[in-house]
């Protein structure tokens, strides 16, 4: 049963076909912060900003009560956890005119990695397409999502809505 669910997970992402990469240049871009509060410690690595934190970042945009940054020694970010009720996350894919929207009580973004986790009552999708469930993982560079009902809870389960894709070629409408 678990090979089959994982099985259905991977059918499932290959064809949810509007999640592309993350917009490339997004990297190259200033990180502005807004918050009530910052501290922030250069020798140990690490920023933490609270209240009504709003992150940008090229299209990025990271909505929390908190979140704290950790940098590796070479001064590159390397994590970020936001906690939030819930925090939110929104960035525009390459090649997409839709954002992918994210949402959970707790984030945790591995930059190195590009990889953003969703911990309690997460939520990802991009238009109409959606993934719940109490952890989602989402691999920002290759667009590859997934869910699983977490080591706690009993019965909880993950939900996937994907919307029918339209690939056949329209007939041509006679003309009077």
């Amino acid at each position: 049963m678990h090979r089959n669910l994982n099985l259905m997970i991977v059918l499932l992402v290959l064809l949810w076909q509007n999640a592309t990469f993350a917009l490339s240049t997004d990297r190259e871009q200033p990180i502005k912060i807004e918050a009530d509060t910052a501290t922030i410690d250069d020798g140990k690595g690490f920023g933490v900003y609270q209240g009504n934190v709003v992150i940008t970042q090229g299209t990025i945009l990271i909505n929390a009560d908190k979140v704290t940054f950790h940098y590796n020694q070479k001064q590159q970010l390397e994590k970020v956890f936001a906690n939030g009720n819930p925090a939110r996350f929104k960035q525009r894919p390459d090649n997409s005119t839709e954002d992918l929207h994210a949402k959970a009580q707790q984030m945790e973004y591995f930059a190195l990695k590009d990889m953003l986790n969703l911990l309690q009552d997460a939520e990802l999708w991009q238009g109409k397409d959606i993934f719940t469930g109490p952890r989602i993982s989402y691999d920002t560079k290759q667009s590859v999502i997934k869910a699983d009902k977490g080591e706690k809870k009993e019965g909880q389960r993950i939900t996937v809505t994907l919307q029918p894709r339209n690939n056949k070629p329209q007939p041509a409408t006679p003309k009077p």
